[in-house]
């Protein structure tokens, strides 16, 4: 068995923070080209209740996945005596995000259940390893509220252009609300400028998990030149309500536009490292229903990238002795500093010790930047899940 050795300072900190004990961290674990794919956040999430009767549900793979049909589904189900919707499934055009979105309004005040089964992976063949099962309870009525916009990289800053932006990142806009991931497209998110400037090529992913869209340029931007960056209300969120953006009062739909200039150079080149997490190294009695959250330095002074924070380059494991993989409800990156990945366990964990891992290297966790900045080595740390939840530990989010 191959290790790699990852070593930290012992000690704790002040608000949960703290340098992070010597650890091992086990390479069988690390997620290879022959493991099959998995889920890695939903929308509704899973347990969420009130949700509209008109939305769609939306998954999340770790990679691009083949049409899910013939012995591959996507079905969404409820008990009799409402009768279970029929609807069809797409993928986004990347293919690493379904949709299923329903014939008619869902039934209110109900339970339902949504599985995935034997889809399967376009690099790979491979199917789902087991079915990915979770539910949500419909509200009593039907979402007609806009999403909007709450954050961009670079920023918002009108009436001007954002200056010193970088010419090595990627650009992201953070969403109030899940969005349909097909709708979050190169044709409803571009960035452009002015010639003799050639607009940007790039690819456009939605993040289920972390309702945010991320263009990454094919080569790093011009210097000390004026971009604008446009989402358009082609996109809109899982119950097909068009993007309220800055370009057009409320209740209209309206395009989101923000411009920024570059700098005259880019972002620094620096690893990526793991500075806290939570529960910390060794933690005793943490709560059975407690999330877990790593907090990155990123050196580069960008934000960590969404689309490589998944369920293969986040993992939990356990309870020792066993090294049986946790299901995630979501994996997702906070969109306040963009440096706090949460992994959230679909069901409660039992007592014991489990194992959380972060990947490294160039199938890693990685920043912003073009190209990217990752974490040279993999990570790991273990935690005590306490027996019940009087008494236990429910740690706060890092920040």
């Amino acid at each position: 068995m191959t290790v790699t050795l990852v070593v930290f300072a012992a000690g704790c900190g002040s608000g949960g923070k703290h340098a992070l004990v010597d650890s091992l961290y086990d390479a069988t674990r690390v997620r290879t080209a022959s493991q099959a794919p998995t889920v890695t956040a939903v929308a509704p999430g899973n347990d969420a209740v009130g949700v509209p009767l008109n939305d769609s549900i939306a998954a999340a793979f770790t990679e691009p996945m083949n049409p899910i049909t013939g012995a591959a589904s996507f079905t969404v189900t409820c008990a009799a005596p409402c009768t279970s919707p029929a609807g069809t499934v797409a993928l986004d055009a990347g293919g690493a995000n379904a949709t299923f979105t329903p014939s008619a309004n869902l039934e209110p005040l109900t339970l339902y259940t949504v599985t995935i089964t034997e889809a399967n992976s376009v690099a790979t063949g491979l199917a789902l390893a087991s079915p990915y099962v979770w539910q949500f309870t419909t509200g009593t009525t039907s979402d007609t509220s806009r999403p909007a916009v709450q954050l961009t990289v670079p920023a918002t800053t009108p009436p001007d252009p954002t200056t010193d932006a970088p010419i090595n990142s990627a650009i992201i806009a953070a969403f109030t609300e899940d969005m349909a991931p097909s709708t979050i497209t190169g044709a409803s998110f571009t960035v452009t400028c002015a010639a003799p400037c050639v607009s940007p090529a790039g690819a456009v992913r939605y993040e289920v998990g972390s309702k945010t869209a991320v263009f990454t340029p094919t080569d790093p931007l011009e210097v000390s030149t004026t971009y604008t960056a446009t989402i358009t209300t082609a996109a809109t969120d899982l119950a097909g309500n068009a993007l309220g953006g800055n370009r057009a009062p409320l209740p209209a739909a309206g395009d989101d536009v923000w411009t920024f200039t570059t700098a005259a150079a880019p972002a620094p080149v620096g690893d990526v490292t793991m500075d806290s997490t939570n529960p910390d190294a060794s933690q005793q009695e943490v709560c059975p229903n407690a999330s877990i959250n790593a907090t990155f330095a990123v050196h580069s002074g960008l934000r960590m990238n969404p689309s490589a924070l998944n369920t293969a380059t986040f993992t939990l494991t356990g309870p020792y002795p066993a090294a049986t993989a946790v299901t995630a409800a979501s994996v997702s990156l906070d969109a306040a500093t963009g440096t706090v990945a949460t992994f959230t366990p679909q069901a409660a964990l039992t007592s014991g010790t489990y194992t959380a891992a972060l990947l490294g290297g160039a199938n890693g966790v990685k920043d912003l930047a073009v190209p990217a900045n990752d974490m040279t080595g993999s990570a790991s740390w273990t935690f005590t899940v306490g027996a019940s939840t009087e008494n236990c530990v429910t740690p706060p989010l890092n920040r």
